[in-house]
């Protein structure tokens, strides 16, 4: 069974997503957490900061683990996610070091993008509990 976490930066009801490479193998093209498989011996959390770190250049120091998802879709098969959500801290000072680009969402966007049908559930469900709109 794969192991994964996720990763919602939030600001304002808007979180920030990945947009994958077109020449990846996985999910190429698709908008997505930032975040990646449990290594080995690898705790969820210490894949949390070992991800944000290599994909944006941050260490959160404020996280919560927000949701925990069971999934089965073609790429990954059986699964099981660790979503964490931060609140963006503007010196953080985020840089896209994966994917060809980011950028910032809110709930009533995801329809229309190019995503997992379970990373749109998780989202809505993350959401619904910290949104103030």
């Amino acid at each position: 069974m794969r192991r994964a976490v996720g990763f919602l930066l939030i600001q304002d009801n808007r979180f920030l997503l990945q947009h994958r490479d077109e020449g990846i193998f996985r999910m190429p093209g698709y908008w997505g957490f930032f975040g990646g498989g449990i290594e080995e011996g690898e705790s969820h959390e210490a894949t949390l900061l070992r991800e944000v770190k290599e994909e944006l250049g941050i260490h959160p120091v404020q996280y919560v683990l927000s949701l925990t998802q069971d999934f089965y879709d073609e790429y990954d098969g059986k699964g099981i996610k660790y979503m964490y959500t931060a609140p963006f801290d503007v010196q953080d000072q985020i840089q896209l070091l994966e994917g060809q680009g980011m950028d910032w969402f809110r709930v009533a966007e995801i329809d229309d993008l190019k995503m997992i049908q379970h990373d749109k559930e998780a989202i809505v469900s993350i959401m619904k509990y910290i949104s103030d709109d």
